[in-house]
């Protein structure tokens, strides 16, 4: 099962290089892989991590639903995703032969959205990441693309984003505090909870400033810089507690 960290960066990687070059076999250098796609430093652990998540993948289906205008599910496809890895060391680069569903022209006709990894990981938290596929998912809801709040069921957003929280309470909090975090980043511009009139069934509107993208790095660079300014800050206490001490 992928996890929202590091197996979905890794799978957005290799998916998006399949359907840009249109093929099922793609090549991937360590630096094309590692420095540009997940923004990291070249290590040999790294690359030991890659190889063995790459071989889990290769245990796992996927199923793409394919639905109607009206959103009713009319076929799906089922696919197991990777079938053959190459790790050339020598010349350093990852030859991976995908599924063939996974091209663009095999999946013309299914409703997607491009999912920018860089908006993806301006959050760091499980929660948040998970809400922030979910709605990106939900944004346009008509061909037009023109309406402004879409309204979701909380027991769907509670089911997709706090999975693994065993006291329902819990997992409303949970959810609160990712919606609070997406609107501060400007990712959301508002969100309000209510009630369907015929059943009292809890709903939330969430409503998306659609400009995220190009506000992402001001509000990543503050989130790091109070992240720094909180580690000083407990840096100091504890020396403070120290002197006391002494």
């Amino acid at each position: 099962m992928l996890n929202l960290g590091f197996d979905f960066e890794l799978f957005s990687i290799i998916v998006s290089k399949a359907q840009q070059c249109e093929s099922t076999t793609i090549v991937l250098t360590e630096r094309e892989l590692i420095v540009k796609g997940l923004k990291q430093k070249i290590s040999a652990k790294l690359k030991n991590r890659i190889i063995n998540r790459l071989e889990d993948f290769q245990d796992f289906k996927l199923k793409i639903n394919k639905l109607d205008d009206n959103g009713n599910h009319i076929s799906d496809i089922r696919a197991r995703f990777i079938h053959d890895i190459d790790w050339d060391k020598g010349n350093k680069f990852f030859k991976i032969k995908v599924s063939k569903h996974f091209m663009s022209r095999d999946i013309s006709g299914i409703p997607k959205e491009l999912i920018l990894l860089d908006d993806f990981k301006a959050f760091d938290k499980e929660q948040e990441r998970a809400l922030f596929l979910y709605l990106e998912t939900k944004k346009f809801k008509n061909k037009r693309r023109t309406q402004k709040v879409v309204t979701h069921h909380v027991d769907q957003l509670l089911k997709r984003v706090c999975p693994n929280y065993n006291d329902k309470n819990d997992a409303k909090k949970a959810l609160t505090h990712a919606l609070k975090t997406m609107t501060r980043a400007g990712y959301l511009k508002e969100f309000t909870f209510s009630k369907r009139e015929k059943d009292d069934k809890p709903l939330c509107n969430t409503t998306m400033t659609h400009t995220f993208s190009k506000t992402r790095e001001a509000y990543v660079n503050k989130r790091e810089q109070e992240k720094a300014n909180r580690r000083k800050k407990r840096k100091q206490e504890k020396k403070n507690k120290l002197e006391i001490i002494g």
